[in-house]
């Protein structure tokens, strides 16, 4: 069989267009929703009564995008490839590393993650299209007074152009020249576009909600002429799309709030910049004529195919927050809560017409006697003209107050929409009572609201593994030299040309392991355990550890640990081996013992000198009081000594005293001279 002809390939993807709009009849459901979101009143109320709307969807939307983005955000990556084996495992996480800073550094990572998240949950699926992107940067540099040798030097240069060239001579005689050149370098990365879900149309075949495998995808724009030209395209100033198709699926509320829409391809002075509808398609067909059908990447504009070419890949990746089974579109917040919000819609204005007419109550008068002129005037001080006695003529009319059963019933409808959402004003912090109730029921009623939103998250998480690998398939596809990139606060050399081709990789936001502090409160265990036995017994490696405290710093709220953990450095192979584990048990044992035996020696030893120093002193004492008793008998001896000397004296005094008074008592004989003759 032939190749098909450009007229068959249109007519294929013209069928299988009608084929998908027949299929996907979701465009009234998506502008229903974004209204919802937005609150416009899409079921008003007669006049002059209330007219306000709940805005449930939009509160759900809008407390589930926060805690899914912080998910995925609040750590230093995304996602990981897996390493093939032990050798593979620098290269994995050089492109690891790498294809995360495309994604998050290089494109604008979180809005472009919002505007998917929002995407899906306003629109019942969100897109993405990843497409590789190569710009000529241009610099002007202007040079003076360079010499021959310097001119040629830069003319030698294939990146640079010169502009200008000025030649004259200097003081010394000598040729100078003054350039100014302009230096082109190409920039090329994997670049990713959020696309509106309206300009998305998927086969009607399509039965999941990942388009890997799915045999017609259609991303339809409207581009200028001067963009597809920049794209590479040759196109006439007069192409036209013919009318051939309507982009009937644009939303009618986007261009409601585009007022340059029904003019923006009025009055255009430049034809470049007119704007034409380009779809760019990718659909499985038998092109060759072999039998089998192939991918093929086709870009049309109206009847004229402006590229045709073999794809390896569909570089479009769906979303959806809540998918059905064997359906690609899922359901949106406004298929969960739509009809909540009405319900409490209904009440609120019920409630508020119920305390307007309360305020403002109504009369009943006689016209003949009321003037109805000042009756219609309501103001505060205001007259109004009676004939006769007022209380005849005007009675009011007393409204029940019905507010007292409606509030029940709109607090009965929040909960109905907690249960389905997994959104709890415990989740918020919006209970006022939550301190009166017990910290056990508050956990469990957290965890399941925690539940409902890991599975978003979880659909979200294999849609964002999806994307990765598609941006490493088209670095690896299209990368042509090696680059230099800031990683890890270092900058490393990423050649991706030497990348293989990787399907297997993991989501690193630590989806199913519970909150936050549960996390932190299961990896400081862990840290305990590898600091204590784990690592001498050889069952963790610093790097692991390392690894630990990088992702309890993670879940501290820091984007990197590498500000406050150091690498450990790899083991000197000059170095002999660790001991064996055992080997270093039965040193620590003899070790033990040893300092053991030492221990009791120098107790031993210790004890000894104790008893000879108490022997020492016990003798230094016996001598000192042998000292002492001498002493004391020398004093008592030469006290005894000194007071027999004053007992001799004083008896040889009392004993010369005595004399002296016998000798004073005896008469005195006085000689008789006659007898003495």
């Amino acid at each position: 069989m032939p190749k098909l002809t450009d007229s068959q390939i249109i007519t294929a993807v013209e069928h299988a267009e009608r084929l998908a709009e027949q299929a996907g009849e979701v465009s009234e459901d998506r502008i229903r929703s974004l209204k919802y979101y937005l609150g416009e009143n899409v079921n008003p109320a007669p006049d002059g009564r209330s007219q306000v709307v709940s805005r449930d969807v939009y509160d759900i939307v809008e407390s589930i995008k926060p805690s899914i983005l912080r998910i995925f955000l609040s750590g230093e990556k995304l996602a990981e490839f897996a390493p093939r084996g032990a050798e593979d495992i620098q290269a994995a996480e050089q492109e690891t590393e790498f294809v995360n800073h495309v994604v998050l550094e290089r494109n604008a990572g979180f809005q472009v993650l919002h505007d998917w998240l929002h995407d899906g949950l306003v629109s019942k699926n969100g897109y993405v299209f990843a497409h590789w992107e190569e710009k000529e940067d241009t610099t002007i540099e202007r040079y003076e007074s360079l010499t021959d040798d310097e001119m040629a030097m830069l003319a030698q240069d294939p990146e640079v152009e010169i502009a200008e060239h000025l030649e004259s001579m200097d003081m010394y005689g000598r040729r100078v020249h003054a350039v100014a050149l302009k230096r082109k370098t190409t920039y090329g990365c994997a670049k990713i576009d959020v696309v509106a879900p309206e300009r998305i149309l998927v086969s009607a075949h399509q039965d999941k909600v990942s388009l890997t495998d799915c045999d017609f995808v259609r991303r339809a724009e409207r581009r200028t002429i001067s963009e597809l030209r920049l794209d590479g395209f040759d196109v006439e100033d007069d192409i036209s799309d013919d009318g051939s198709y309507t982009d009937q699926y644009e939303s009618e509320l986007r261009d409601s709030n585009n007022p340059w829409k029904d003019r923006e391809d009025e009055g255009e002075s430049d034809p470049s910049m007119r704007r034409v509808l380009v779809r760019e398609c990718w659909i499985r067909c038998d092109y060759q004529g072999k039998g089998k059908a192939e991918l093929r990447h086709i870009v049309i504009v109206g009847t004229t195919i402006l590229l045709n070419e073999d794809a390896d890949v569909v570089p479009i990746v769906a979303f959806a927050p809540y998918p059905l089974s064997h359906q690609h579109y899922g359901q949106s917040v406004y298929d969960v809560a739509s009809d909540l919000q009405d319900i409490k819609t209904t009440l609120q204005r019920g409630v508020l017409d119920a305390t307007y007419l309360s305020a403002a109550p109504r009369f009943a008068v006689d016209s003949a006697r009321v003037n109805l002129d000042d009756m219609l005037i309501s103001r505060p001080g205001g007259i109004v003209r009676v004939e006769g006695n007022p209380g005849d003529a005007m009675l009011p009319m007393t409204t029940p107050q019905t507010a007292g059963a409606a509030l029940p019933v709109i607090e009965y409808m929040d909960a109905v929409r907690e249960t389905r959402t997994g959104i709890t004003r415990y989740t918020q912090g919006l209970d006022a009572n939550s301190l009166n109730q017990t910290a056990t029921g508050i956990m469990q009623i957290m965890s399941a609201s925690q539940a409902r939103l890991e599975m978003i998250a979880r659909q979200f998480a294999e849609s964002v593994k999806e994307l990765f690998i598609l941006v490493h398939g088209l670095t690896l596809k299209h990368a042509r030299a090696p680059q230099i990139v800031r990683m890890r606060n270092q900058y490393v050399p990423v050649d991706p040309r030497q990348w293989v081709k990787r399907a297997d990789m993991t989501i690193a936001v630590g989806l199913g392991n519970g909150n936050r502090q549960e996390q932190q409160a299961f990896l400081m265990q862990m840290l305990q355990i590898a600091l204590g036995p784990a690592v001498p017994l050889g069952l963790t490696e610093p790097p692991k550890v390392k690894a630990m405290l990088d992702k309890l710093t993670n879940l501290a709220g820091f984007k990197s640990g590498d500000m406050f953990w150091s690498v450990p450095q790899p083991p000197d192979p000059n170095q002999p081996p660790p001991p064996d584990p055992r080997m270093m048990e039965v040193q620590q044992k003899g070790q033990l013992e040893a300092q053991k035996a030492q221990a009791e020696l120098a107790q031993d030893q210790q004890r000894g000198q104790a008893e000879m120093a108490m022997q020492q002193q016990r003798m230094q004492q016996q001598m000192e009081l042998e000292r002492m008793r001498a002493e004391q008998e020398m004093v008592l001896a030469r006290f005894k000594a000194e007071l027999e000397a004053q007992a001799k004296i004083e008896i040889a005094r009392i004993q010369a005293q005595a004399q002296m008074q016998t000798a004073a008592m005896q008469p005195i004989i006085r000689p008789n001279p006659e007898m003495s003759q």
